[in-house]
């Protein structure tokens, strides 16, 4: 019995020590490392204001980003206090993928310190050019338009990102325009 119990133990702890460090690199942010354009210490990577995302036959590009944004009258009451509407122009295209739908719900900001804000589909721009859902994208379809979220005040933009299937990785599309609560 006692060799059973030490051989369920030596393999339980072998196990864990090689499925541990799996876990921790799908649960990490981005880590700065080589070649990474930009970090500041503690942070994540700083991607630059146009540096497309690829991933399963898609790509995502962030072309503008609007911060500031003016957000319309009827949707300034979801601005709280402290806060800020930060609009972002994405580009999303199906290269050579399956042909699925594109949301405009389900982006996500990514700040400098790592924090992740989900885009609010009740948040609207004043000039009403927000992005609009794509049924299905097929393979040389692309579609265009503005993405807005609630961000603090003093949080910095990193980039942005979009899953488009569940089990898909992120496309995810730089940000940053060279500007830190640093300088």
């Amino acid at each position: 019995m006692m060799k059973i119990l030490i051989a369920f133990t030596l393999c339980a702890v072998l196990l864990i020590s090689s499925v541990a460090p799996v876990l921790a690199e799908e649960t990490d942010p981005p880590a700065c490392g080589d070649p990474c354009p930009v970090c500041l210490p503690g942070s994540i990577e700083l991607i630059p204001l146009g540096e497309m995302g690829e991933a399963d036959g898609y790509f995502l590009l962030a072309e503008e980003i609007e911060d500031p944004a003016e957000v319309s009258s009827y949707s300034s009451d979801e601005i709280a206090e402290g806060e800020r509407m930060v609009s972002v122009l994405v580009v999303i295209g199906n290269q050579e993928g399956e042909p699925d739908s594109v949301y405009g719900f389900e982006w996500a900001l990514v700040d400098t310190d790592g924090f992740i804000y989900s885009n609010l589909d009740f948040l609207a721009r004043a000039d009403g050019r927000d992005f609009s859902a794509v049924e299905e994208m097929g393979v040389g379809e692309k579609a265009r338009g503005w993405v807005s979220f609630s961000l603090p005040e003093d949080s910095i933009p990193a980039y942005i990102k979009y899953q488009v299937g569940y089990s898909s990785p992120w496309l995810i599309a730089g940000l940053y325009s060279g500007e830190t609560s640093e300088e």
